[in-house]
């Protein structure tokens, strides 16, 4: 695998050595020792040289001296190398704003190479003259999704002519990060920065998460902080003698890699014997036996006396004047990030638009770095609207808009223009733009063709359903021809629904015809009713309390709406509401009474498939009167010079729909 970046590498230099070697630093106890048992010890090798002196010569002597001490060397350096260097185990822990990452080997590493590589985003760490032996992993594979970490791979990366031990993270994007050695360079350690994470959308599926405030993008952690004591799980071994407090605490310092601040008030020497502690039981142990006490500040553990301590954890009070944010709301966001039982106390000082803080020096630190988030400065974005042409649709995104922009005043809508004009920060608007591109798409076009048939029934009649065959099949599925008939339709506004795509209605009676009323085609939008009229205006004078004589036009004829909705799956769902109205020929107080015929019906159907709607039947009885001119006016005597003839008339308005999806 060749790289083009640059590579730092990093050649080992302990700093401090491990247990048994602070043990020998920090010790000063020296066990006595006879120096009559040293002076024999002398006497007897003195001897023993004497002897051999006088039994070999002089130079042989020095030769195989010479040949026994390289010898010793070379299987001394045989023995060396033949202890190779394993990569054994590693772990992780989350810690506040970064992922801190542990890996372990058998021996010292002595060296390394970091690389970061983009498209995508990862840190490449190859550790030289190293055999990876870690077993626990599946695949070799760690799986995070952690801060700004995804996963670890890692693996052999060579074996010769230097084996070399590849570690790979994956992020999520680019971030800081920082790899450095354990003072005893068993230990290599990798801190991957935090950053906020937003997921765009997938298919017209987006998320995204809500937040409290206008500028918010720490995610609150979930799981408690850990504590600077339980950072280091490395078994601790002192044995020290009379040493001073304060250099006993530096060597733990520069052992762990943890930063401890030593106040004046630590002094005094300590002598103490441990064996496997942990480095929260080394340090409590010692304080225990000095009288002092520890706080934690940020990732700094602060060692003092007792009393010192008591003065680091008084609260004390800041006041934090905000540029952009409001004070109100930036109180609410602070008031989420209160841990149960915490004592910080939040004031909003909406006349001067500031913060005031009351609480340790802690508390007031990581406030500080929200608050530094919160009041960031805000831009102004406008972003044109495509699709949604209508105010409602516009105004839909602006509501859901305010999950990204909870302050309504920032969102602001130019219907005009069909625009959207947003404040927020640069993250925000990122958002909701990711979030218009997800909800402005256009709108599927739908043709609805519809077919109203006024049947007259009189007498004896046979009312069906003539539908071409064009979808079923034998047992060898080729298609059959002929027709499939449906039974008289049910009184009350019933449907029946065809799979067919062409369909034409039958209508058979001993006396009648069939009428048809209308055979319109509309365009419309995907939830977007649709109107069709088909009919003529009449004209109903009316007069008014005042007497004054006015012309109402009224309506007679055939309306219908229809609003389609489609679903992913290919079915439309119509809800069709049908009204036919007609003059009538009864008179009342010289006004007509209007035959009103309507429905309200909600269908589902595949595009393209046909949906029948009947059951407006109504009917009607007509009077037709013939008479004699003059004669049959007369009263009593006229009824010998009429005829009267009284007909009754019964209809039945039948209604085809079909749905088609037009391409665009």
């Amino acid at each position: 695998m060749n790289y083009k970046e640059e590579k730092l590498s990093f050649k080992n230099t302990p700093v401090i050595a491990r247990s048994k070697t602070i043990n020998q630093s920090l010790s000063s106890v020296i066990t006595g020792s006879s120096s009559s048992s040293v002076i024999a010890r002398s006497e007897a090798t003195k001897q023993s040289q004497e002897v051999r002196l006088f039994s070999i010569p002089r130079r042989k002597a020095n030769l195989l001296f010479f040949i026994l001490i390289l010898f010793l060397i070379t299987s001394f350096l045989a023995s060396a190398s033949s202890q190779n260097l394993y990569m054994t185990n590693i772990w992780y822990k989350k810690l506040p704003n970064y992922t801190h990452l542990t890996i372990k080997a058998s021996g010292s590493i002595s060296e390394y190479e970091v690389s970061y590589l983009e498209s995508p985003e990862r840190i490449v760490i190859d550790v030289k003259n190293a055999y990876y032996s870690i077993d626990e992993l599946s695949k070799n594979i760690l799986f995070l999704n952690m801060g700004s970490v995804k996963q670890v791979r890692c693996g052999q990366f060579e074996s010769e002519p230097i084996p070399i031990t590849r570690f790979v993270v994956d992020l999520f994007q680019k971030s800081d990060y920082e790899v450095k050695l354990s003072s005893d360079s068993r230990l290599l350690y990798i801190d991957v920065y935090d950053y906020t994470e937003f997921k765009a959308p997938e298919e017209q599926v987006f998320t995204v998460t809500p937040v409290k405030s206008e500028a918010v993008k720490i995610e609150k952690e979930e799981e408690p902080k850990i504590s600077i004591l339980d950072v280091y799980t490395e078994p601790i071994n002192l044995n020290i003698f009379e040493e001073d407090v304060v250099n006993v605490l530096r060597g733990l310092s520069e052992l762990t890699g943890i930063d401890i601040m030593i106040d004046d008030s630590v002094s005094g020497q300590l002598t103490l014997n441990l064996k496997d502690k942990t480095f929260r039981e080394a340090i409590e142990l010692i304080l225990m036996n000095k009288g002092l006490d520890y706080t934690e500040v940020s990732d700094t553990l602060i060692i003092a006396a007792k009393d010192v301590i008591e003065g680091y954890k008084k609260p004390i009070t800041r006041v934090f004047e905000l540029k952009n944010a409001s004070a109100e709301e930036a109180k609410s966001i602070l008031d989420s990030y209160k841990t149960e039982g915490s004592k910080v106390n939040i004031v909003a000082d909406t006349r001067m638009n500031a913060i005031i803080v009351t609480g340790t020096n802690e508390e007031i630190e990581k406030i500080e770095g929200i608050i530094s988030t919160i009041d960031e400065e805000l831009l102004t974005r406008t972003f044109k609207i495509d699709n949604a042409i209508f105010e409602d649709e516009i105004e839909a995104i602006k509501n859901m808009l305010s999950i990204i922009i909870p302050n309504e005043d920032r969102i602001n809508i130019d219907t005009r223009q069909s625009e959207i004009m947003v404040k927020g920060t640069k993250e925000e608007l990122d958002n909701v733009e990711t979030m218009i591109i997800g909800l402005d798409k256009r709108a599927p076009q739908i043709m609805v063709q519809a077919k109203v048939i006024e049947i007259t029934l009189d007498g004896e009649k046979e009312l069906g359903i003539k539908w071409t065959s064009g979808g079923a099949t034998d047992e060898e599925g080729n298609k059959i021809e002929g027709q499939i008939t449906i039974g008289e339709l049910t009184l009350g506004g019933s449907f029946e629904r065809s799979g067919l795509i062409e369909a034409t209605l039958k209508a058979l009676q001993t006396e009648g015809k069939t009428n048809i009323l209308s055979n319109p085609k509309v365009l419309t939008l995907d939830g977007k009713e649709a109107m069709i009229l088909s009919g003529s205006k009449i004209p109903i004078k009316e007069v008014t309390a005042d007497g004054v004589e006015t012309i109402k036009y009224m309506d007679v004829g055939l309306s219908m709406t229809i609003t389609p909705r489609l679903s992913s799956d290919g079915l439309v769902t119509m809800d069709v509401n049908p009204k036919i109205e007609s003059l009538g020929a009864e008179l009342i107080q010289g006004y007509p009474i209007i035959n009103s015929r309507e429905e309200q019906v909600i269908i589902r159907a595949n595009l393209g498939e046909t949906v029948v709607i009947g059951g407006l039947i109504s009917s009607e009885d007509i009077e037709n009167i013939r008479k004699i001119p003059f004669l049959g006016d007369i009263p009593i005597f006229g009824e010998l010079f009429k005829f009267t003839h009284t007909k009754s008339k019964k209809t039945e308005i039948v209604i085809l729909i079909t749905a088609h999806l037009l391409d665009y």
